[in-house]
């Protein structure tokens, strides 16, 4: 259906307003790439991705998560046909509800809402931070079992992206840096090397451009507990409030620290100020 405006002044009207309504700044991506879980009754996807992205929609609660299966076979080598559930959390995971990807023929693709997965309706300020606080952990409903059928790992062996992900800046006292454009952890394998990128651009402190060394911070797992460890060689050393770094092989021969995600990984500064804790979306001006 199409709308036909009333007159030219309607039409100039409507312009006007367009053009005054603030732009969403530093709106974002978060995109994680899922694994197999080898006892599970999947043989391996083509390709199994969760992306959340930010939104003004109305109703959406500032989130779009888009979740795709394409390639699944299940054990006898035929395309699957199943339904999966997906938990993912953002905020404080008090209210984080499931929604169910139903793969047909080896493929499934469904987008939902903030409002679908729990997200509460906050969004009087500017530049709502939501963390990450539930990876997403793909499983099958059958019966009284869950077993999970897809997982996010760090060290994915698969070549190609395996995560970016936008960092929260800090709102703690003793993070030097006020402000900044944006700040982003890639991941990805190259060759069978994990690469780990953390990039940070227009960081100021005050009204002055960051000339700061910043640490990047990623989650190792010892098979019990989740730690951030920091990787003082990959030290950004900013200029002119820009700057990156490059872990050349994040894989330490260590348990795979995938599901230590999204509580592990911050940055901070030589002094060890926080300056980053956790990774996630960052909303725009724009409200719902």
């Amino acid at each position: 259906m199409t709308r036909s405006f009333r007159s030219p002044l309607t039409f100039i009207v409507m312009l006007g307003l367009l053009a005054v309504r603030p732009a969403p700044t530093r709106a974002n991506e978060l995109y994680m790439r899922l694994d197999r879980v080898a006892t599970s009754g999947l043989s391996a996807p083509r390709s199994a991705t969760i992306t959340v992205k930010t939104t003004n929609r109305r109703g959406a609660n500032g989130l779009l998560v888009t979740a795709k299966i394409s390639g699944a076979r299940d054990l006898t080598g035929v395309p699957a046909n199943m339904a999966l559930v997906v938990p993912i959390g953002f905020g404080n995971c008090n209210n984080t509800l499931p929604f169910q990807v139903n793969v047909v023929n080896g493929s499934g693709h469904v987008t939902v809402t903030g409002t679908d997965i729990g997200v509460s309706e906050t969004n009087s300020a500017p530049g709502r931070n939501l963390p990450l606080c539930q990876m997403p952990s793909v499983y099958e409903h059958l019966g009284s079992t869950f077993p999970t059928v897809l997982e996010f790992h760090l060290y994915n062996p698969a070549h190609g992206k395996i995560l970016i992900a936008p960092l929260i800046l800090s709102s703690a006292a003793g993070n030097p840096i006020t402000t900044w454009k944006a700040a982003t952890l890639t991941v990805q394998n190259r060759a069978g090397a994990i690469l780990a990128t953390t990039k940070i651009s227009g960081a100021l402190e005050g009204t002055s451009r960051s000339s700061r060394t910043i640490i990047p911070e990623i989650p190792a797992f010892d098979g019990v507990k989740c730690s951030k460890t920091p990787y003082i060689f990959s030290a950004i050393f900013l200029s002119n409030g820009n700057g990156q770094s490059t872990t050349p092989n994040l894989n330490t021969g260590g348990s795979d620290p995938g599901g230590c995600l999204a509580s592990d990984v911050g940055l901070e500064d030589s002094n060890v100020n926080p300056v980053s804790t956790a990774i996630g979306v960052i909303q725009g001006v724009e409200p719902d």
